[in-house]
């Protein structure tokens, strides 16, 4: 009986959740970002990892909150840790530019590896994947490996990624595409 009533509170909890990311989603797109906020910071407080995430970008831009990178970058952390592929794609971003932190290539590399080989579809797999290939190919934060580089443009590439497609078929001869 106690299994029942756990399940059906985390059945109910997920809907509030996924109702409050529709409504602060709805409120994002219309610019009404203070609002929005604070329908992600709910759902965040249920527990949702991709609404902190989202938070995050929030305050990095200073959209509906003050602009404070040392929280978005804290919960950007946080985030990564949670697998969240945009989060590890965007701690990755910080990393490599120095926003909120020194520049830090070895972390950057780190993190756009965890985003690229994230095994949950994420928006910012593709583009983890080309910027990786571009830190392996010049050897930042790593050493040079020309094979991995071009594994990871090929995997981007084929899916669809059009930087990494133009870039292979300018700079690397003899790239066909995906059949």
């Amino acid at each position: 009986m106690l299994q029942f009533f756990i399940t059906l509170q985390t059945h109910l909890r997920n809907r509030r959740i996924l109702r409050l990311m529709k409504q602060a989603k709805k409120l994002s797109d219309q610019k009404e970002y203070e609002r929005s906020y604070k329908l992600y910071r709910q759902a965040a407080e249920l527990g949702c990892v991709r609404a902190l995430c989202i938070m995050a970008m929030m305050h990095h831009h200073g959209y509906g909150v003050a602009k404070d990178d040392r929280k978005a970058f804290l919960y950007l952390r946080f985030c990564a840790a949670k697998n969240d592929g945009e989060a590890q794609y965007f701690l990755a971003k910080f990393y490599r530019q120095g926003i909120y932190r020194e520049v830090n290539p070895e972390q950057a590399v780190y993190w756009l590896q965890e985003s690229a080989n994230n095994p949950h579809q994420n928006q910012s797999m593709l583009p983890a994947q080309y910027e990786l290939a571009f830190m392996l190919l010049a050897g930042e934060g790593t050493d040079p490996n020309e094979e991995m580089a071009t594994y990871w443009f090929t995997e981007a590439a084929n899916e669809g990624y059009e930087p990494a497609m133009a870039f292979l078929t300018n700079c690397m001869p003899g790239y066909a595409g995906k059949e």
